[in-house]
């Protein structure tokens, strides 16, 4: 084994000592997320020092996360313990919805149910939060004294308010492959605890099983290197020349939270192949790049936990694939770093293969018939935002601070992860202020972003630039948000080819042509742009006119043959007097899924079936398995939180 030692110049310099047995007990993985109740050097290197001796690693897809870490800003995360719920502590979204009720075992369903519910609100742009006021209100001080003493140092009050939590990376039930007396398959290493996959644990940990594996183990292991032949080593070779690394002769180091990010967006508690194909690419691309040791580390063993979960199509315990929701017969997963490095390549080649930079993320599937808006659209309401901020006198800090002849070279750098809309938009507002900015375009309209990647790049007169900074990424903030809460959904979906995501005319006033197309951005479509592109017959039109027949009767009479119809329904037996009478489009308002089916069924594709009520990214999977065509939401129009950008200078 390598170890270092403080060498005579002051330096740490690598040795190597022979050794018989080698026992790996060097815990988890949780600090490669951004969320996580690890501590942060917990990067798996011991799995990646395995992996490079050439080990079979097993079941790496397995990351539990626990539901409700505590979401104060603290990193790592602390807990909000389980037993919380048990004494009655019920989950909250921040509209005050208990979104756990309708859910088998509700708040006490298993780590990974729960999970996946508190992260598809998340993603839905919903805050979480676990309330303790009804069922325990002051007493949570003395039952809990640990929890209230985590609140309040991070100034939450639990007697109060409620706290909020999120979903975060807790536990590998992944790891070494090892048998039961803990040996791997390199001769002379043994793993223990949570390094170690020792199949006791499943797809789904259970809590503190972890301790009495670690305790059980160790004594098995000590026992089993105990009846190796006793002696010496041998006479060993003298250390091998080791390069030594210094920090002079390397890239400036990679900021971990790039890695963290990576592994929150695509190898979290929601997981589809186009993102583990996204992360793998990425961790690819850093696995060729000299960099310090913890940082390889890191992103060697996110690649193999990536890798690992692409290669699992199905749905069991702590992995959940929203494109492969099912069960597959059960087997694990086994894989090497040759293997993984293999995979990892052949994604690289079908990437090289459409795209014209093999390093190029991928653009969503309805990029290709997403046409550029018209200038003359884009052109009034870009002058509009210009104007109102230039105000009276233009940029009077920028004029008298940025001499006249400075240039200014910047990147506008997403700040998160997230799907970028709006890059025509924001460079005519460059352009608009003075011609002579230049661009260039790193990630158009569709295109997925991580964090400190940039979406275009401006070069020019710095005083230009500056004065349409805001202009330009308050556009581009704005529909980035949109196309970002619109693939959520589509992803969301996806399991279920045939329906599509539709937005509304719940719009910013004056916006609804960029609004729309950052839907589009998001891989999701339009339903009316406005009252005259097609005949909506809803509840207050029906009550007027004096029902269905009257409102339909009429509707026909006075609208064209290329127009069509679609008629709102509350219940069944509206929708039957509906179908009797014809119609193109039938609105299917706020149903339960179950009604849905029913509904679905009745129609019988004689109309189109929209869904529309509640629409997030918890519920839409099953308003979409109902078989539905369409749904429509007007959140990610009117309520998506904006993306995060910032020009950064050059």
């Amino acid at each position: 084994m390598f170890c270092a030692t403080w060498g005579s110049e002051g330096r740490a310099e690598p040795i190597l000592i022979p050794s018989r047995a080698v026992v790996l007990t060097t815990g988890g993985i949780g600090g490669l997320y951004a969320h996580t109740t690890n501590p942060l050097s917990a990067v798996g290197s011991g799995l990646a020092l395995a992996a490079r001796a050439g080990a079979v690693l097993r079941d790496l897809e397995f990351v539990q996360f626990h539901p409700t870490a505590i979401a104060a800003g603290v990193d790592p995360m602390p807990l909000a313990t389980e037993a919380l719920r048990g004494e009655g502590a019920v989950l909250v979204n921040s509209l005050g919805e208990r979104f756990m009720q309708d859910i088998p075992g509700a708040e006490l369903a298993p780590r990974d149910v729960v999970a996946r519910a508190i992260c598809a609100q998340i993603c839905a742009g919903e805050r979480v939060f676990l309330d303790t006021r009804s069922s325990l209100g002051e007493h949570i001080t003395s039952k809990f004294p640990g929890v209230t003493a985590l609140c309040r140092a991070a100034g939450l009050d639990p007697v109060c308010n409620p706290i909020p939590v999120r979903s975060a990376a807790h536990y590998h039930m992944g790891g070494i492959k090892v048998g039961h007396q803990g040996r791997s398959s390199v001769e002379g290493l043994w793993a223990c605890g949570e390094v170690a996959s020792t199949g006791l644990h499943g797809a789904n940990r259970l809590a503190s099983n972890s301790l009495l594996e670690a305790l059980a183990y160790a004594a098995w292991i000590a026992d089993d290197i105990k009846g190796l032949a006793s002696g010496s080593t041998g006479r060993q070779p003298p250390s091998p020349p080791v390069r030594h690394r210094s920090g002079s002769g390397e890239q400036p180091s990679l900021d971990l939270h790039q890695i963290r990010s990576v592994m929150d967006r695509h190898v979290d508690v929601l997981r589809e192949a186009a993102g583990l194909r996204q992360a793998i690419r990425h961790f690819s691309v850093l696995t060729h790049e000299t960099r310090p040791r913890c940082e390889r580390d890191a992103t060697l063993v996110g690649l193999l936990i990536a890798t690992a979960a692409y290669s699992r199509n199905e749905s069991r315990g702590a992995h959940q694939r929203v494109d492969h929701p099912h069960l597959m017969p059960e087997q694990h997963t086994e894989i090497t770093l040759d293997q993984a490095l293999c995979i990892a390549a052949e994604i690289d080649n079908e990437t090289a293969g459409t795209c014209q930079e093999s390093r190029m993320k991928p653009i969503l599937a309805t990029q290709d018939a997403l046409a550029p808006l018209p200038r003359l659209l884009v052109e009034p309401i870009v002058r509009a935002a210009l104007l109102e901020d230039l105000g009276r006198a233009g940029d009077i800090t920028t004029n008298a601070v940025i001499p006249a002849d400075a240039r200014l070279h910047g990147a506008i750098v997403a700040r998160e992860p997230g799907v970028v809309a709006g890059v025509d938009p924001a460079l005519l507002a460059f352009t608009l202020i003075d011609p002579a900015v230049t661009s260039a375009v790193d990630r158009p309209d569709g295109s997925r972003v991580e964090r400190g990647e940039a979406v275009l790049r401006v070069e020019g007169p710095a005083r230009s630039i500056l004065l349409a900074e805001r202009v330009a990424l308050n556009l581009l903030c704005r529909m980035s948000g949109i196309a970002t809460a619109t693939a959520a959904l589509v992803d969301a979906v996806r399991p279920h080819g045939h329906v599509r995501i539709i937005c509304t005319r719940k719009t910013t006033p004056g916006l609804r042509s960029l609004e729309k197309h950052a839907v589009r951005a998001g891989g999701g479509a339009n339903h009316r742009f406005g009252l005259d592109d097609a005949v909506l017959i809803k509840d207050n039109h029906i009550a007027i006119a004096g029902g269905v027949r009257s409102a339909l009767e009429r509707a026909r009479a006075a609208v064209g043959h290329l127009v069509k119809i679609e008629i709102e329904v509350d219940t069944l037996d509206q929708l039957d007097e509906v179908l009797n009478l014809g119609v193109d489009a039938i609105l299917l308002d706020n149903m339960s899924p179950e009604t849905l089916s029913e509904a679905v069924r009745r129609v019988n594709r004689r109309a189109i079936t929209e869904a529309s009520g509640r629409v997030t990214v918890a519920t839409a999977p099953a308003i979409a398995a109902a078989g539905v065509d369409l749904i429509s939401t007007g959140w990610i129009t009117h309520s998506a939180p904006i993306l995060d950008l910032g020009l950064d200078v050059a």
